[in-house]
């Protein structure tokens, strides 16, 4: 049986989610508790969020990294706008960048959470010079 020991904190002065946590993921009902856990936090909000990630343990079984992308696809999509992920390692901050670019969403990293607020609020002021000359 899997877990989700995450915690998700709205930084109000910044209109942000910081979601932090460990997940273990071995079966299906596993990946539906992971789609869950997001509709009952952002669901009622009726919008998207930005948010900020600050990973620490994730274990997935081999089996499940199929069902459990889709799952996390679905939660992407359906509620978060921008996102950051708090990362330390070169290499892990590559490998996301990559994934990013292949799902054309957005995602970057930061070494820590001043910084990923900083990154955001640049992000958001690039989208409203793009909405702003569309």
């Amino acid at each position: 049986m899997g877990y989700m020991r995450v915690r998700v904190e709205h930084n109000v002065s910044h209109d942000v989610y910081v979601i932090a946590g460990s997940t273990r993921i071995d079966d299906e009902d596993d990946c539906k508790s992971f789609v869950r856990f997001f509709e009952d936090q952002f669901a009622a909000l009726g919008h998207k969020v930005d948010v900020i990630f600050v990973p620490g343990e994730f274990i997935i079984e081999p089996a499940m990294v199929e069902p459990w992308g889709r799952a996390r696809q679905e939660v992407f999509d359906r509620f978060f706008g921008l996102s950051i992920r708090v990362v330390s390692d070169y290499d892990f901050s590559i490998d996301q960048a990559t994934k990013a670019i292949k799902r054309k969403e957005v995602v970057s990293s930061a070494p820590d959470i001043e910084t990923a607020l900083v990154l955001i609020a640049h992000m958001r002021a690039q989208q409203s010079e793009s909405d702003a000359t569309a």
